[in-house]
């Protein structure tokens, strides 16, 4: 792990104490599989990119909570999962697809295409488990994997972001895409936070 990530991983924690934190690794991530539902057959072919992205859908499938990539998020998770649990029409919360710099490529995708700041960005979101909005993006998610499967085999990852051409799947297949998919049809049961922001500065890491 690079020391911007180890940074931001300081600020996630101390921003949050008092809430169960769980950073998933290689090491311990069969402790939260879930029996029925085993890894995808294609999961090791992913770029460790799309792994984290596939990971992030069937936690908040299975597990729910909160789900943050290690960047220097400011702001607690606290009020947002409160605001969530304690209301029987609310399903998902987290970070303004808005939020995210504007310098970065989906940054500026945000800009140019989203309505509003109510669209969800997958860097920051909290779920309940079980929902239909997970459950149809978990399965979305499989579905494009399914579909690439038989080039993942022959066209592994050169790197960790399955950005050689050969790769079969786009940057953003697994998260953005898929995410929102079903999030324009579940939007009623959602909510932004505003104090959830990535903070930092072209050029001044964060997205490593």
């Amino acid at each position: 792990m690079s020391d911007v990530r180890r940074r931001s991983l300081d600020i996630l924690r101390y921003t949050n104490l008092g809430l169960d934190f769980h950073l998933v690794t290689p090491q311990n991530l069969s402790e939260y599989l879930v029996a029925q539902h085993p890894l995808h057959p294609s999961y090791e072919d992913l770029s460790f990119h799309h792994r984290a992205d596939y990971l992030r859908a069937y936690f908040m499938h299975h597990h729910g909570g909160a789900y943050a990539d290690i960047k220097p998020l400011t702001g607690a998770w606290g009020p947002v999962l409160d605001k969530l649990n304690s209301s029987a029409v609310l399903w998902a919360g987290g970070m303004s697809a808005k939020a995210l710099p504007s310098f970065t490529p989906m940054g500026k995708r945000v800009a140019r295409t989203r309505r509003g700041a109510r669209a969800l960005h997958p860097a920051a979101v909290a779920f309940k488990p079980g929902s239909p909005w997970t459950a149809e993006w978990l399965s979305q998610v499989e579905r494009h994997i399914d579909e690439a499967a038989p080039l993942l085999r022959d066209n592994a990852p050169v790197q960790p972001w399955g950005l050689n051409p050969e790769y079969p799947l786009a940057w953003d297949a697994l998260s953005w895409g898929s995410l929102e998919s079903a999030a324009r049809k579940y939007r009623r049961h959602s909510f932004t936070a505003r104090s959830l922001r990535v903070s930092v500065a072209p050029g001044g890491g964060g997205f490593d």
